[in-house]
């Protein structure tokens, strides 16, 4: 008696142990992985072995208390095995757990009622409950082997095949015997030995399961660090390309400012008489306003970057695209690119030009770089607008080679480029600006070949 006290007086001190674990902080982090139902079957373990390890001094209606935490903490390992596998819906998988606990009670306790003649009965109904369950366990466990190579899952399978040989020897052993005991302190030394054997088997399970547990939790904690790392060195990167775009627009801004004020002079002291002079202060005129364009896309792009609120203009879209084709569609005809436009008129939409104009710009330069990479007979670019549930689609498509597979997902964060010249600043900037002015930007690749970058904005 001694002797079993003192291994179910362990067993109890261990299961314990491992119930600590969902202790605040790390215990939410388990039950997110395992559930409820893995913290149920520890509680049902630690349970079985407290009233086992007092069953001596208590009543013996309790030893059905025991057998039954013990059989519930095997059926709860099965419930928290699939629910790894496929979610459960957790009202119904309480209500058939209980209900069926209820009936193997009601059974057990007839039986143990009866006395030392069903004996054998008990031991046969609990070894043969608990094999079931530890052979479901095991071959759920069995087919994750195949995609999770964590040792412990194979050290669990193991585990769980002894204790199942375990338990259904000591049934066959206590079956083919003639002696009739109450209970388990009074049971043969050779039944005893098998039965410690099993429960040894049966909490080291527990323990390779909750290892795999933990071992996840690590790996993902691991991940969470580097993702946020990851994160706060793209932050201070892109806090840093801010104050340098603004620093930037500063400087750019004082010589083109000079430049407009000098060629106003020019234009001033030009005498008007004859046609040459004429024809200069028309070429100075388009110098002022192309120098004006390209201090408003600085001063734009200085502001992106400011946490002020954007100004928005009410305007149609299409003006604003064919002014940026003019000016990006050179390189791309020098390269014998087509550019086509197939755009739908009259739909107004507000946002700030001259930040959307460099979003436009960076799409085109960004289709040119990938057709320059391609020899093919036919490469273009298509530029469209579609209105589709109160939105207006700007898309700018090429049949390139579209966009890897592997940067597909991560293709807007910032400094990521598959070309070894880029940045990674065009595709995260254009994002930023289209959000900005409450849009969204997606690309996708088309069946046909090349790629299609997307951006709706609100009509």
């Amino acid at each position: 008696m001694i002797s079993t006290q003192i291994f179910y007086s362990v067993f109890l001190l261990l299961s314990c142990g491992l119930l600590v674990q969902f202790a605040p902080p790390y215990g939410r982090a388990f039950l997110k992985l395992s559930g409820p139902y893995w913290r149920a079957a520890l509680s049902f373990l630690a349970l079985a072995a407290l009233v086992f390890w007092l069953s001596p001094n208590i009543p013996t209606p309790f030893l059905t208390v025991a057998n039954a935490a013990y059989v519930a903490s095997t059926f709860m390992l099965v419930v928290m095995v699939i629910n790894t596998r496929r979610p459960l819906q957790q009202h119904e998988v309480w209500w058939w757990f209980f209900a069926g606990m209820a009936l193997w009670i009601f059974v057990f306790e007839l039986l143990r009622q009866e006395g030392a003649v069903t004996y054998v009965w008990r031991v046969c109904m609990v070894a043969g409950s608990i094999a079931i369950a530890f052979g479901m366990v095991t071959l759920i466990t069995y087919r994750r082997v195949g995609s999770e190579k964590a040792p412990q899952f194979s050290i669990a399978i193991g585990c769980g095949l002894i204790c199942v040989f375990a338990l259904l020897l000591r049934a066959g052993v206590t079956w083919s015997s003639e002696t009739a005991v109450l209970s388990i302190y009074d049971e043969p030394a050779v039944t005893a030995t098998i039965r410690t054997v099993a429960s040894v088997f049966h909490f080291t399970m527990f323990l390779m399961i909750n290892n795999s547990f933990t071992t996840t939790l690590t790996t993902i904690k691991d991940l969470e660090n580097r993702e946020l790392v990851t994160g706060l060195e793209a932050a201070n990167k892109a806090a840093e390309t801010g104050a340098l775009s603004a620093a930037i627009a500063h400087e750019l801004n004082q010589p083109l400012g000079a430049m407009r004020l000098n060629l106003q002079f020019l234009r001033e002291i030009l005498p008007p008489q004859d046609a040459a002079n004429a024809q200069a202060k028309e070429i100075v005129r388009d110098l002022i306003r192309d120098i004006d364009r390209a201090s408003n896309i600085i001063t734009g792009l200085r502001g992106i970057f400011s946490r002020d609120d954007v100004g928005f203009e009410t305007l149609e879209l299409n003006p604003l695209i064919e002014t940026v084709c003019e000016m990006a569609g050179l390189n791309a005809r020098r390269a014998g690119i087509a550019v086509k436009l197939d755009l739908v008129p009259g739909v107004m939409v507000a946002l700030h030009p001259n930040e959307f104009r460099q979003v436009i710009l960076n799409l085109m330069n960004n289709a040119v770089n990938a057709l320059n990479r391609i020899e093919k007979p036919s490469r273009e670019i298509l530029l469209q607008t579609r209105v589709q549930d109160h939105k207006l689609e700007l898309s700018v498509a090429d049949n390139g080679p579209g966009i890897d597979a592997a940067l597909k997902d991560r293709i807007f964060d910032i400094f990521k480029t598959n070309r070894p010249e880029g940045m990674g600043l065009g595709l995260w900037l254009s994002k930023h600006i289209v959000e900005r002015n409450n849009g969204s930007l997606r690309c996708e690749n088309l069946p046909a070949g090349g790629a299609r970058f997307i951006v709706e904005l609100p009509i």
